[in-house]
């Protein structure tokens, strides 16, 4: 059941599954976020071909704004099935830019501003004819170069530059034997990559060695790696979680163990760290579990939402300072939480308050 500390304030029927939802990082649309959709054809257009297939999963993404007392839906884009979304940290030459994995193996970045939100431009992965699916994106969080990395459904790794509006491949390699569900940077060290696959591997890349062998494979999950996230507060540390139910704590200087481990239930498909600069809270996609908060200080579930009825997929925290506005008694310790699930294609906001 859903712990007394949640409370829904908006509940959205998104049409097709709902598998992806980020909150815009960047002042003055800290109110605003992106959901993605992914709908997948019946089985027997499926089978028409590689040809046919690959056009088989639309979807789109829709904008949303919260106020004090409304959910407005503000921009709705009709693409390719959306696999995941991320909002650059950081204005690129003036522009708010939203970066959407899809299912024909592109990246596709959009301008979003308070009129619309426009196309940029747009980066084709996929070499061949036939299925590719784009499954993760993410940006750099510091340098000076702008720089995104993306893993796709052929196990790949690929690294590109943004710059001038413009997505130029840098890298690509082929980093894991089955799908390579989740990629990211580490937040303090550009050149530092890690992926997690369908094998279980969770992998360590740095951009500057060459050839394709990574620096350090952790092999503690047991079965596919499908969240992975850096923490921008704090240096060397990592979480990953898995189907195998569990989300590990690492130390990035040392791959030999965990620092610690929670057991979760249904498998994890996302980890997001909460925005504060004291970094205690994750927030977790469970899949088959619902959502749960995690504590990780006492490295426990203080927190679960299970307002859901299908595959929980997306998750993430809003970037206000102060959620108290949306708190009827004004809690200053109350945080918004964007959340939405798969066959039963539901968006939902809701408040939550710390213990």
């Amino acid at each position: 059941m859903t712990s007394d500390n949640f409370k829904t304030l908006h509940v959205y029927d998104t049409v097709e599954n709902a598998d992806t939802v980020e909150w815009c990082p960047i002042e003055p649309y800290k109110t605003s976020f992106a959901c993605g959709t992914y709908h997948l054809a019946d089985e027997a257009a499926a089978n028409c071909g590689d040809s046919v297939k690959e056009y088989l999963r639309t979807g789109g993404v829709t904008i949303f704004t919260i106020t004090e007392k409304e959910l407005e839906v503000n921009y709705k884009v009709e693409c390719p099935a959306v696999l995941d979304l991320k909002w650059c940290g950081r204005k690129l030459n003036g522009k708010i830019v939203l970066a959407v994995a899809n299912a024909i193996g592109e990246i596709v970045l959009f301008h979003f501003d308070d009129k619309a939100i426009l196309f940029m431009s747009k980066c084709v992965l996929k070499k061949k004819a036939g299925d590719f699916l784009t499954l993760s994106i993410d940006w750099t969080k510091q340098g000076d170069d702008t720089l995104m990395c993306s893993s796709d459904s052929k196990g790949n790794v690929t690294v590109i530059k943004v710059e001038n509006d413009k997505l130029t491949i840098l890298q690509e390699w082929n980093a894991h034997s089955l799908e390579a569900w989740i990629v990211c940077f580490d937040s303090f060290h550009q050149n530092i990559i890690y992926s997690g696959g369908d094998e279980g591997l969770l992998k360590v890349w740095d951009r500057r060695s060459e050839g394709s062998s990574s620096v350090a494979t952790s092999k503690k999950h047991s079965a596919g790696v499908t969240a992975l996230t850096s923490n921008i507060h704090k240096e060397y540390n990592l979480v990953s979680g898995s189907y195998d139910e569990t989300v590990l704590f690492w130390d990035t200087r040392s791959w030999k163990r965990p620092v610690e481990e929670i057991m979760a239930s249904g498998g994890i498909w996302r980890l997001k760290w909460e925005p504060s600069n004291r970094s205690r809270y994750l927030l977790a996609a469970c899949v088959y579990g619902g959502f749960q908060i995690y504590d990780t200080i006492l490295y426990k579930s203080v927190s679960e939402y299970k307002e859901h009825k299908s595959l929980a997929y997306g998750a993430d925290w809003c970037h206000l300072e102060d959620s108290s506005i949306y708190d009827p008694i004004g809690n200053a310790k109350s945080s918004l939480v964007a959340t939405c699930s798969f066959y039963d294609h539901t968006l939902n906001v809701s408040l939550w308050r710390e213990p």
